[in-house]
């Protein structure tokens, strides 16, 4: 469970969503839907080079190329990094 409430039990979606809108206010940042987190996390994870297969199972996915086809926009920053990485081997 991600969310509960204080008692340890299952948030209503309901009460989540009006808590999440509370600390958007009070954070003072644009509005975005809940789920909207989750292709945040998603991004910045591979941004920061978690591996893929890290990321889909953090997300439930289960293939790997449906992580890679939603969240493929990120990966050209791997692929960068991996130049770099064989321009480093066999020089520039």
């Amino acid at each position: 469970m991600v969310f509960s409430t204080r008692k340890g039990t299952v948030i209503e979606p309901r009460n989540l969503n009006r808590l999440f809108d509370l600390k958007v206010k009070e954070a003072g940042v644009r509005r975005i839907r809940f789920h909207d987190l989750r292709h945040t996390c998603a991004t910045l994870l591979l941004a920061q080079n978690v591996s893929s297969r890290v990321v889909m199972e953090l997300l439930g996915h289960t293939q790997l190329s449906m992580t890679t086809d939603l969240y493929g926009h990120v990966l050209p920053t791997t692929l960068r990094s991996a130049a770099t990485a064989m321009d480093g081997i066999f020089g520039d």
